[in-house]
């Protein structure tokens, strides 16, 4: 009998709609979720989810977080999307940086992001994001796209 390999998907921003409705979505379709959060959820934990305490901007704690998984789904935004540029790219860029600091493999990003001007879909890519989608979020697309990235490793997935 031949093992199957789990998938793991780390989710940041797993409280939030998108990210937990992304989230619960791998979940169903038998992914391993991994979600980093500021603190727990309010409501009762998933079932089956690691919880991993940790800031999205605090690159140590998600590269650590990101260990072993096979995607990371970036689904923090700030609140009206103010600072965008400024807080979520420079999570990403700082994730690119700590890894190629440590030798680690690129895990695949995928960003998750209301911002659709193609100057901010051109910056995500440029920080560092494999895939940039545009809410609103088709679930079978993603899903696809997520499975499509995961299967990647290292440079393959910065083509």
């Amino acid at each position: 009998m031949t093992e199957v390999e789990t998938r793991t998907a780390l989710v940041l921003g797993a409280n939030g709609g998108v990210g937990g409705e992304t989230a619960a979505a791998l979940a169903r379709h038998g992914w391993k979720v991994r979600a980093l959060v500021r603190a727990p959820a309010r409501s009762a934990p998933r079932a089956g989810w690691d919880y991993v305490i940790g800031d999205a901007m605090d690159r140590d704690a998600v590269v650590a977080a990101a260990r072993g998984a096979n995607v990371i789904v970036h689904a923090v935004n700030p609140p009206g999307y103010r600072g965008w540029n400024k807080l979520v790219l420079s999570a990403t860029r700082l994730l690119r940086a700590r890894q190629k600091a440590l030798g680690q493999r690129r895990t695949p990003v995928i960003a998750l992001t209301a911002n659709t001007a193609q100057s901010d879909v051109a910056a995500c890519l440029a920080a560092g994001a494999d895939l940039h989608i545009a809410k609103p979020l088709r679930p079978a697309a993603l899903l696809e796209a997520i499975a499509g990235f995961a299967g990647r490793r290292g440079d393959q997935a910065a083509a």
